[in-house]
This record gives C-alpha cells, structure tokens and sequence, in this order.
C-alpha cells in the first residue's frame, strides 16, 4: 500500500463523514475506517493498529451485508484478531492473487429480451475490469455519456444496438478491453428499427 492510497481513501471518508453518511449506514463506514488504519500502521504509523482493534469491534457482530462488505469484513477481522493474538507480531501486506475479487461477476438486469437495430440496451451487475457490450460478438457503441463507467459493483452499461445489427436471436456478452475478461449474458432478440414518429 503507497501512501498516497492512504490520503486519497482518507480524503473520501472525511468527505462521506461531512455528507452525514457515517450515521446512515454506521458499519461499513467503521470497516473503511479500520482498513484505513491498517493502510497508515503499514506506512510506518504503528499507533493506527489499535483503530484497526477499534474498528473491528464496533462492527464484529455485523459480518454479513454485500459482497464488498463481506471481502472487506474479512480483511479487517483477520487483521484484528491477528493484532489482538499476537501484539508483538508483525503485519506484512501483499498483492492479491491475480483474479481475486470479492464480487460475483454477473448481469444482474437488462432493458429488454427485444432490441430493435439502433436501439437502446442496457445491462447491470458486476464485473473487474472496464467492459465493452457486443451482440453476436459485434461490438455495441455506447450511448452518449461517460464511457468511463463501466466497471465494478453496481455498474451500469448502455449502448444503441448497431443500425446494421443481424435481424433474430443475438447473444449479449462483455468482453474487457485487454481480451482478460469475458461474461455472457442473454440472448435477446434484434427487431426491425422502431418506427419514427
């Protein structure tokens, strides 16, 4: 961990603290906090282990919500008890192993099991790397918007169907940009263009 990583993960937390959010949903604010806490203890602050301690126990019976929650609960327990066991002990961080996530990738929702060529489509879930949307290994252009916004939990991705689009049953996939990921999806079905008014 650098850091900058620390500041900037610091920086957002301050910034949700101040939009009242900590209140709103306490525990995987305080789980932020202590990964925060471990970030600095690793950059050389070892007094920030103890909010680690701090951290884990406003939240140790709180070990289940979402996919991230569960991943970073984790983390934050085992560094905790690990701490609590061993005071005198050592913490060394490394990279995660290539392809760790700690989210399921899978489309979660679609616009439609119809799109006409030209039209919309959208497609929501979760996936690691930044996507493009092809049917029938065509590649989708994005609507207009911040192309940018295609990655992770939650992401939301939406594109017209090419005009030229072959009319019948077209298979959705994802593909990541490096050719390093690939999800399908549903097979839809391309109509005729909608009429224009």
């Amino acid at each position: 961990m650098q850091g900058w990583d620390c500041q900037l993960a610091e920086s957002r937390f301050g910034d949700a603290g101040r939009q009242g959010k900590w209140e709103i949903d306490p525990e995987p604010w305080n789980v932020i906090k202590g990964l925060i806490a471990a970030c600095w203890a690793g950059q050389g602050r070892p007094s920030e282990w103890q909010t680690v301690i701090n951290a884990y126990a406003d939240v140790k019976d709180h070990p289940s919500g979402s996919c991230k929650y569960a991943a970073a609960f984790q983390v934050l327990e085992q560094l905790a008890l690990f701490l609590m066991e061993h005071p005198d002990g050592k913490v060394e961080f490394r990279d995660a192993p290539q392809g760790s996530t700690a989210c399921e990738s899978e489309i979660k929702e679609y616009s439609s099991l119809e799109v006409p060529q030209g039209g919309k489509f959208w497609v929501r879930g979760t996936w690691p790397v930044p996507v493009s949307l092809y049917f029938n290994g065509i590649k989708a252009p994005f609507q207009d918007g911040d192309p940018s916004v295609r990655c992770c939990h939650g992401a939301v991705l939406s594109v017209d169907a090419p005009n030229d689009l072959p009319l019948g049953e077209a298979k959705v996939s994802l593909r990541g940009e490096d050719g390093s990921f690939y999800l399908e999806g549903p097979s839809v079905q391309v109509l005729p263009p909608a009429p224009q008014p």
